[in-house]
């Protein structure tokens, strides 16, 4: 699988470069005579200013390649070796499906929270042909209790995804770290 997996990633690479290529061979192609592809003489500029930089995104692909081909092997290979820790441990992505989830009910029940603040002030119909259209107030002298409880909801919200973030992180690092350095070439793990 290693093999097949490089050979395929520098395909792509090779892909790429060919069709920033082709693109402005093709511009080029038709700046210089546009009727000869099907185009109208009026989109001649348009095709010059796009042979132009379609040439410029191809160099600087190519300079690119050629100055960082070590790095690219480098990303390749740590391609290449978490593919194969997802192969030996695929429970690890419901780690973070199960925390996505756990996420969304925080957020729920934070908006809930929001709707529980809005709901302390005075809500009044308003008399418009919309259905159900409310304007919410809050009492006189305490819109500034209103505005810090808001504020203490946002921080927390922020505060707990981030939390949620950092430990999915946290069991993802641990799993992977274990693997590494529990696996060896003569159990065939790396």
């Amino acid at each position: 699988m290693s093999h097949f997996g490089e050979c395929l990633a520098y395909l792509i690479v090779t892909l790429v470069g060919l069709g920033l290529l082709s693109v402005t061979g093709f511009s080029a192609t038709v700046a210089i005579s546009p009727a000869t592809v099907g185009f109208s003489t009026a989109s001649r500029g348009t095709a010059v200013i796009f042979a132009l930089v379609s040439g410029l995104f191809t160099v600087v692909y190519g300079i690119m390649l050629c100055c960082g081909f070590s790095q690219l092997a480098t990303a390749i290979n740590v391609i290449d070796a978490s593919a194969d820790f997802l192969r030996d441990h695929k429970k690890i992505i419901g780690v973070s499906v199960f925390y996505f989830f756990v996420t969304f009910a925080c957020i729920l029940v934070w908006a809930y929270g929001v709707i529980c603040i809005n709901a302390m002030g005075n809500i009044n119909p308003k008399p418009t042909p919309i259905p159900q259209m409310r304007t919410f107030t809050m009492p006189k002298g305490s819109e500034n209790i209103y505005l810090y409880m808001l504020l203490v909801m946002v921080f927390g919200l922020i505060w707990f995804t981030n939390f949620i973030s950092a430990k999915t992180s946290l069991i993802t690092m641990m799993t992977a770290s274990s693997y590494y350095f529990n696996s060896s070439k003569e159990k065939g793990d790396g």
